[in-house]
């Protein structure tokens, strides 16, 4: 819920972002998880954990945080062509 900080991704609408076949892969890889070469752990899940991760994922995903985290306003500051 925007709590990821520097450290981890920020996953409330992660569901959304990447869907739910890759969260169940990531979820049940045995092998690191490395995007971006950041490397993160191997939960090795089974298919009903990860599916139940994925559950808890889509709830959260649901919620309303009152436009938390705010989409950066870039009007104006990026250089035009």
């Amino acid at each position: 819920m925007g709590e990821g900080a520097y450290y981890a991704p920020e996953l409330t609408k992660v569901i959304d972002r990447k869907g739910v076949e890759y969260c169940k892969i990531v979820l049940m890889s045995e092998d690191p998880w490395q995007p971006r070469g950041r490397k993160m752990v191997a939960y090795a899940m089974t298919e009903q954990e990860a599916e139940d991760v994925v559950a808890f994922l889509k709830w959260i995903g649901e919620m309303d945080l009152n436009g938390f985290p705010p989409e950066p306003d870039l009007k104006g500051k990026l250089p035009t062509e």
